[in-house]
Order: C-alpha cells, then structure tokens, then sequence
C-alpha cells in the first residue's frame, strides 16, 4: 500500500510539474509577442522565440515560436525570413497549421522578391547604438563588415542571424601598435576579409588578409621609393589576387594587383585625377572600382571638374572608355554578380537616385540606363553580390547649444537652448570670447560642402560675422578652435590647400590658422613633427604652443613657436595629443598615460598628475573661470564630467532630459562661468538591402 501511495504522489508531483513548466513556456511565449506587437522590438521578441523552441517540450508552441520568427524577420525586411519559414516546414512537419501557415508566407514572399526589386532593412544605428563605416555584406547575406571606433579603428562584422558583433582586428586607442584600418573587402568565398592598414607610429601603409577568427596576415607593405597609400578595391574571382589603389607620394594615382600570397603591386593603369599636389584622399572620395565577375574589366567612376564620369577598363588591353555622354555626375558603379548589368547612382533625374544599364561582354551599354530606385541622396553604395545592392543612408546633424550652470561647481542651473542660428544642422565647436561676449562656431555651408566657414555671433542676441576657412581639404573639423587672448581673432589646426596663405607645393599638409577678425585676414604656420596635433596660444600673442611627435615618432612632444623669432622651444616630452590651456593661460592640460596632466609652460613642470581612472578620455575639455576644474563629455551620452584640478575627483551631470535624442560634446565653459555651451549631434545610420534588383523578366 505505502509503495503505491508513493508511486501515485511522484505521479501528481510529475503532472504538476508538466504543467508548471508549461505555463512558464506559455509565459515566455506571450512575453516575445507583447515584445513584438506593443514594444516593437523584434529583435528581442526573435531572442525571447528562440528561448522558447530551447526550453519546451511542447511541440506546438516551438513550432508557432518558429513561425513568430519568420514573421519578425519579415518585419525587419530582411532575408531571414525564408529561412525561418523553411525551418517550420523541416523541423515541424506534424504541425499542419503552421507548416501551412509557412508554406503559404513563403510563396507570398517568394513571389514578390521574384516579381520586382525588394528592399530589406538590415540594420538601423543612432547614437544609442554601434555604428560603423565602410560596409559591405557577405557573399551568403549573413554578416555585415565594417569598421568601428568605440576603443579604437577596427575591422569588425555584425552576424545578422544572432546579432553579435566580432572584432576582426582587436585594437585600442592608447596601444602604440595601433593603426589607420579601413576599406574592408569580403573574399568570393565569404571566408576572408582583405582590408588596409597604417601604423600610427611608422605610417607605413601595407594590405592584410584575416579569417573570421582575426587571424591575419600581411600581404603588401609599401616600403618603396614612392611609398605613398594602398586601398583594397576587390578579390579577383579566383580569389588568388587583389584589385588595389596606389597613390604614391607625389599623388600619382595607380590601379593594379597584389598576388593573395604576397608581392609586389604591379600597376595595370593610371587614370588621369585633378588631386591637389598637398591632399591625401580616400580612395573612395576619387575614384571608386568595381572588378567585374570574370575578373577581366573594371568600371569606375572618375571625378572631372565638380561631377564624375563612369569609364569600363579593359585589364587586358589596358584602354578605357566612356559610359555615357551626358552632363550628369554619375558615381559608385558596381557590375551585377552575372556580369550584364551596372548599377550607379547619378543626379540625372535632378537628385541622387540609383540607376541600372545593361553592358555586353566589353562594358558597353546596350540600350539607356533605367532608374531603380529614388531617395538615394544620403545613400554609400556597399556592394552587390548575389543576395543584392547594400547600401548605408547617413543622416547626421551638428547644431550648437547654451546652456546656464552655477558658476562655482559647473551644475546645470537651467535647460540648454538652441542657438538661434541659420542654417541648421552643421554648426560645431563653439568657443566663448576672453571677455564672454560672443560665440565662434564652425558650420559646413549645405551649397558647398567641402567648405568651411567661421562664425562669430553676439552672446546677447543679433547679427554676426561669417567668414570662409581658406582650403578645399578641409576633412577633418578643427577640434582645437580657439579664440586669440586678446580676442582679435580665432586659430585652429587644420589642413590646408592650394587657397591657403602660406601653401607650398609638397610641403607637410598641416597647418596652424589664424584669422584676423577686424580685416578678415587669415595667417597660416608651419607646425613640425610628422603627425597633426593640437596647439593654443601663448598669452601674451606672440607665440603658440603645438603638440607634435618626434621624428623617431617614440614621443610626444609639447613646443612654443615664438613669431618674432621663429624657433621652437620643447616645452616637455611627457605631453599627449590634448592640449587647453587654462582661461589665465599660466598652466595647459595635456593628458598621457592615463593620466591629466597640468603643466606649466614656461618651465614645462608637471604641476599635477590626475588618474583619470573610471572616466571617459579627456576629449575636447573646457577650463573653468578660475582654473580650479576641468570640463569635459561624461560617460553617458548627453552629461558631462566637472573633474577637480586639486585631486582629480569628478562629479558628472546628466542632461539628456532636456535634450531630444542625439549626443551633447564638445564644451566650453564661458569666461563669466555662469553657462555652457556644447555641440550635440544627432546621427542615424541605417543600412539596407535590395534584393532581385533586376527581375527575371527585364534580364
């Protein structure tokens, strides 16, 4: 009896279980469809499904969980979806309900990507997420390459199937065996990835090859007389050679082929490019190649005067020729994966749209290029593989903000305005006077975009000054813009070009300005080292100080550049790429070793050694009124840091609740102390994919 009553209890205690079990997978279940249907975060509802296949026993709960999946994916807009759907079919025959419901999403889904183009939301990023650049999608549609710069410039991929993210190169921003990494190329094979690399140290450009493990090795190093920079454009479909870019020192441009096991380029042809004889571009930004599937003609896109033109070259006769005969500026040409068609985005129809022409077995079109598709103005073409056209939208704007703080501890003491100024969205690094009465910025003018332009507006309120930044180079934003200590103008670091006073045919590139502001005038010098650094003024104006590496590139140095005489003056080798100096000009902050450094410059005595452990890097940091704190971003998007001078504490302010969605940064603190002001940023990258481009039927 007594062993009967215990099998019966085990019994009952096994059913309870059953059910208990049950109703957590049940449970689960509900929780990834409020996921998907309230909170619209599929992919945490995809995450929540695929917890609820592993963890039940029931069958039809899996089998309704994989088809959530397939609907979540198809939500997404991306190819995930059929591999969902076929998964219900293989996994869960006996589920006729949902083996039909597959059946019957699969053909619907099936049908449209068969009937026309089909565009798939791949990836989105805002300033919430991870963002990176350069990308382009593997040969089975499955990850996306890129480059990121959280801690530092690496190749990474994004698995789209689990969402993790993997570092291809593992590098960090304080590691002296960093590098420029950049232009990342996925093999035929979907196996490696071909990328370009520069030491920061030697500046020496070489092309790598990893597997997507990280293992990587190095297959060209251009060590040569003309040295100069190398892209990666392509993988011969073999998979045995390279298509490269080389453009030497004296910016001779040159496309040519690096054998897959090591080598020397060997140059197949030199386009004839208006480069300026002092600016170092990207290869994408002048000229942009696409190998055609068999390996034997290349398409390009070549800037002449302020449009481009697309050429087709043959890599056994060397000749090139025109695609088109026409005043439009066609741009980012890439062959079809058979070979018969190009696509390129063009500004023919009035704005950027993407385009598509059928070529023969040379490059030629037969017949006039069809529109595909429209609202590419934003639009960085990746690549086209059999899976379809990838390309990233980037919509980024920078507007300047004030805000008012309590003068002794920097504390928000107000919510932060937007500075009544126009145009908006490319207005950055704004910079209080000596005496607190106006504010310079810097804003890219929208009718000419290489351009830059100084403003200087009244803090009170009414008309300011514009004045144009003299170089067309001008990349990279001037992150040490300053005004002089007597307030008669602004400076900053920056590259320079042929309209710069003081430019001279091959000299170094980099320069510091100085702009004059009652006659509008712009001064130049020449700053030595071979790396562009950051510099402030002396205060007393008659000499700046500039940060800049040793010729043996094994330190840092901080120098004075006296005007009257000339020369240089090394001011201490213990410095970094910071420098700010203090509103009375006694000390700067450099920062180096992990640590913040107060230097004096007449002496170059490092007065105090701040840890600057648990906080972000000192970015572009801000003293206050009476040299006791620093300013600088926090460790949290929209907040920044009020670090003591005196011991290195630091107490962090939180405004993202008075600001919409985006990142405030670059601060200065007034003269006065009694407000801030600070760049914020918005930024959304989103990336896409269209599928059967050209449909069978118009083949």
């Amino acid at each position: 009896m007594r062993k009967v009553i215990l099998v019966t209890v085990a019994l009952a205690l096994l059913v309870i279980s059953s059910v208990n079990a049950h109703q957590e997978d049940q449970k689960l279940f509900q929780m990834a469809l409020s996921m998907e249907r309230e909170e619209g975060n599929l992919a945490e509802a995809i995450r929540l499904y695929q917890r609820v296949i592993q963890e039940t026993e029931d069958e039809v709960l899996a089998a309704k969980a994989q088809l959530m999946i397939g609907i979540c994916h198809e939500k997404l807009g991306n190819t995930e979806a059929q591999k969902a759907y076929e998964l219900v079919i293989e996994k869960y025959p006996h589920q006729t309900a949902q083996v039909a419901a597959a059946r019957t999403r699969m053909a619907d889904l099936m049908a449209k990507m068969q009937s026309e183009p089909f565009l798939s939301h791949l990836y989105s990023k805002n300033d919430d997420g991870f963002y990176f650049e350069a990308q382009s999608l593997s040969p089975d549609g499955t990850k996306i390459v890129g480059i990121d710069f959280a801690t530092g410039q690496n190749v990474v991929y994004k698995d789209l199937t689990t969402g993790k993210l993997v570092n291809i190169t593992n590098f960090e921003w304080s590691n002296p065996e960093h590098g420029y990494t950049y232009d990342p190329v996925w093999s035929p094979d979907g196996k490696e990835i071909v990328f370009d690399f520069c030491g920061f140290a030697d500046e020496v450009w070489e092309i790598r090859v990893a597997d997507l493990e990280g293992v990587s090795r190095t297959i060209y190093r251009n060590e040569s007389d003309e040295a100069g920079t190398i892209y990666p454009c392509d993988w011969f479909p073999e998979g045995d050679a390279i298509l490269a870019i080389h453009i030497t020192k004296a910016n001779e441009v040159q496309l040519g082929v690096i054998p897959i096991e090591g080598g020397e380029f060997e140059s197949i042809y030199e386009p004839d490019l208006p480069l300026d004889a002092n600016f170092i571009p990207t290869a994408w930004a002048y000229f942009q190649v696409d190998l055609s599937p068999d390996g034997t003609h290349v398409v390009f896109d070549k800037a002449e005067g302020d449009i481009k033109k697309l050429y087709v070259l043959d890599i056994e006769t060397k000749k090139a020729h025109g695609l088109f005969d026409t005043p439009a500026s066609d741009s980012q040409p890439f062959w079809s994966p058979d070979g018969k068609h190009i696509a390129f985005l063009s500004d023919r129809a009035g704005s950027k749209t993407l385009w598509a022409v059928s070529v023969d077995e040379s490059g030629s079109p037969e017949g006039k290029p069809v529109l595909m598709r429209d609202s590419m103005e934003h639009a960085k073409l990746g690549n086209w593989n059999a899976q379809g056209i990838t390309y990233s939208n980037l919509v980024s704007m920078r507007d300047i903000y004030t805000m008012p703080v309590d003068p002794r501890t920097g504390a928000p003491a107000g919510k932060p305005q937007q500075l009544d100024f126009r145009p908006t969205g490319f207005n950055f690094y704004p910079a209080y006077s000596p005496d607190g009465t106006s504010l310079a910025f810097v804003s890219k003018p929208q009718e000419e975009p290489p351009l830059r332009n100084v403003h200087i507006v009244p803090v009170s309120g009414g008309e300011g000054r514009s004045f144009r930044i003299p170089s067309k180079n001008h990349w990279a934003a001037p992150q040490d813009f300053a005004w002089l200590p007597d307030g008669s103008g602004v400076s900053f670091t920056g590259e320079t070009s042929s309209e710069t006073p003081g430019w001279e045919d091959g000299s170094v590139p980099f320069r510091f300005f100085r702009l004059q502001i009652d006659t509008g005038m712009w001064q130049t010098y020449a700053l030595q080292g071979e790396k562009w650094g950051r510099a402030e003024w002396r205060g007393d104006g008659q000499a700046f100080y500039y940060v800049h590496v040793s010729p043996d590139h094994q330190t840092v140095e901080i120098s004075e550049r006296d005007l009257q005489t000339g020369t240089d003056r090394v001011i201490t080798e213990e410095g970094g790429p910071l420098l700010k100096c203090s509103r009375d000009y006694k000390t700067f902050a450099t920062n180096s070793d992990g640590k913040i450094k107060i230097v004096d410059p007449q002496t170059g005595e490092i007065l105090k050694e701040l840890d600057n452990l648990g906080l972000p890097p000192l970015g572009r940091p801000s003293w206050s009124p009476d040299g006791e704190n620093l300013l600088s971003w926090g460790p949290q998007k929209n907040s920044y840091n009020v670090i003591s001078c005196a011991d290195g504490t630091s107490q962090n302010f939180d405004i993202s609740e008075s600001l919409p969605e985006g990142t405030a940064g670059a601060f200065d603190w007034s003269p006065q102390g009694d407000q801030v002001a600070f760049t914020f940023r918005f930024l959304k990258v989103d990336t896409y994919l269209i599928s059967n481009l050209i449909p069978e039927d118009k083949k």
